[in-house]
């Protein structure tokens, strides 16, 4: 008998073809024309009869080598549809349930096929999707996490700032001996401390240093609900002018200046030429005050206070905050304060006539210089994002119009409009799904370099990351807008006669309704899109005329210079004060 696999191989040249797959095929049909052979000799042909006629099969083997390599690229499965088709078995094996979960199974996998046979479509559809979920997804994190969720402190929502209004001067910093008659005379507070910020010269461990030193009341750490991760807090006693130095380290200056060394504690740092014992190191993630971005080290605000407290009417540039009592109010915070700012002013005349207290949460005084800026943004994204789901929606809408003849075919075929109405809205939420992943994929990339850009604008407490929660959202908000824009243009689909397009040749442009309904989404498409752009262009010249706004002076060549002396070597300089 002659090698058949030989006589097939030197006749069907199927180069185009992987080698591995080259192989199966030429197995296959040497096997077909084995079969001829075996069945003509078990006829009772001779041998050369049966050679002739299995190998005059075939014809024209170059035509036939080229059906088979089309016929492969056709029916060439890919990895997803392999797995679908694996999940279909075995969804259909379970019955029931199961079978409508193979049939969804089986409608995801058919759509996929669409999108990557549609690769124009596909392309322009998930970079607009993208672009829409990925910037709204960026902006929503920062909304999110700045505006909408908790200060990380314990029960921040009883947590208030407290700043002092003056005769002439409606927002000043507080004065620390108006300060301890706040502490002594209220009845709404379970804490109240207050801190400022400075700059202290540290020598004697290395090359000399500058570092961030925030100087805080012993009430703080508890107050905040924060335990150092070494050490301990401040003792009440230290709190005060005379006691013993002590100082509590930054995470972060621990360790780059220390090494991390867990053997600081007792250690003692020279601070403007005074010895501050360490008794403690703060967590990594605790970030306070929220208006300072590096904090090197914490000091008790006590020891600062000597003159302050004899002097009522400096305001050394301190901020107050408070924990409110279980069940207290912001507004009986008011009055309790008010109450105690008529009795200074009695008491006080020279330098507390016409005072007040504000008191508003932590929070919104945190979130002041952001959080109109981020809602103008918020609603900005908001507008990006519906100018892009309108877009896709109208390629979605001229995508179906084309597909006329196919749902044509499956209706004759027996396929009812449910059946029909629920192909296309797979279709619609397998693509939005996809953009929606791609869009979350962006988003992390503009979360990070919108961080970077507005580092000045959110205060440094709040560490912005993409999250589970929120790539949730963008995802429910992806399959939410693919159900309402895909469902329209779908229902339109799904209501056609399919008589006219079975016709041969039979091509249409789209019905007089779905014109309409193109054009309004192009006439809503635009108007959203110069709208922003109206916006943007207003955003941009305000800035530019606050850019070119006159500042009375010529700032060109002019220098600011600051200067932090040590008390302990210059005693008669003045402390300043300083005002929001």
């Amino acid at each position: 008998m002659p090698d058949w696999k030989k006589f097939v191989a030197d006749r069907l040249h199927l180069t185009a073809l992987e080698e591995t797959r080259q192989r199966d095929l030429v197995d296959e049909v040497a096997s077909q024309i084995e079969d001829l052979y075996t069945a003509a000799r078990e006829e009772g042909k001779s041998e050369a009869e049966a050679v002739e006629l299995a190998s005059s099969h075939i014809e024209d083997w170059s035509a036939f080598g080229a059906e088979i390599a089309k016929a492969d690229r056709l029916h060439r499965r890919s990895a997803v549809d392999r797995l679908a088709e694996r999940s279909e078995e075995s969804l259909q094996q379970r019955g029931g349930l199961g079978i409508d979960l193979a049939a969804i199974v089986r409608d995801i996998a058919y759509s996929l096929r669409g999108l990557r046979n549609s690769p124009g479509f596909t392309v322009v559809a998930l970079l607009t999707l993208a672009l829409g979920i990925g910037g709204t997804t960026t902006i929503f994190t920062f909304f999110d996490q700045v505006l909408l969720r908790p200060l990380p402190y314990a029960e921040s929502d009883r947590l208030v700032a407290l700043w002092e209004k003056m005769r002439t001067m409606e927002n000043a910093s507080v004065s620390y001996a108006n300060f301890l008659d706040w502490k002594e005379r209220n009845r709404v507070f379970e804490y109240i401390g207050v801190w400022n910020q400075t700059n202290l010269n540290l020598t004697g461990s290395g090359d000399p240093r500058e570092v961030a030193v925030a100087r805080v009341s012993a009430s703080l750490f508890p107050m905040l609900g924060v335990e150092p991760v070494l050490g301990r807090r401040f003792l009440r006693e230290e709190d005060r002018a005379g006691a013993s130095p002590a100082v509590i380290l930054s995470y972060g200056f621990w360790q780059t200046h220390l090494g991390g060394d867990t053997g600081v504690l007792g250690q003692a740092l020279t601070l403007d030429g005074h010895q501050a014992t360490v008794v403690g190191v703060m967590p990594p993630d605790f970030r306070y005050p929220p208006n300072m971005p590096e904090v090197d080290a914490y000091a008790p605000v006590g020891l600062f206070a000597e003159r302050w407290a004899q002097q009522r009417g400096n305001h050394p540039g301190l901020a107050a905050v408070a924990r409110l009592r279980p069940g207290v109010s912001i507004e009986s915070a008011r009055d309790d304060m008010q109450r105690i700012a008529l009795e200074l002013e009695a008491e006080y005349p020279d330098t507390n006539t016409g005072s007040g207290v504000h008191v508003v949460s932590l929070k919104d005084r945190i979130t002041r210089g952001t959080r109109d800026f981020l809602v103008l943004l918020f609603l900005s994204v908001g507008v990006l994002l519906l100018i892009a789901c309108i877009n896709v929606a109208n390629l979605v809408l001229a995508r179906n119009t084309s597909r006329m003849h196919e749902m044509a075919i499956r209706a004759s075929m027996g396929a009812g409009r449910n059946r029909l109405l629920r192909l296309l809205l797979t279709d619609s939420l397998v693509l939005w799904t996809v953009g929606g992943v791609l869009g979350v994929i962006s988003a992390e990339a503009g979360v990070r370099v919108l961080s970077s850009l507005l580092v000045d604008e959110i205060p440094w407490v709040f560490q912005v990351a993409l999250d589970l929660r929120v790539v949730g959202a963008a995802l429910g908000v992806s399959l939410l807008t693919g159900l309402l824009f895909g469902l329209f243009p779908a229902l339109r689909l799904s209501r056609q006669d399919p008589k006219p397009f079975l016709v041969d040749g039979v091509r249409t442009t789209g019905s007089l309704a779905r014109t309409r309904l193109r054009s309004f989404l192009v006439a809503a498409e635009v108007s959203l899109a110069v709208a922003l752009l109206v916006g943007a262009g207003l955003a941009i010249r305000s800035f530019s005329k606050i850019k070119g706004a006159e500042l009375g002076l010529e700032p060109s060549n002019v220098l600011s210079i600051e200067l932090n002396l040590p008390e302990a070597s210059y005693p008669d300089v003045p402390e300043r004060t300083e005002f929001f």
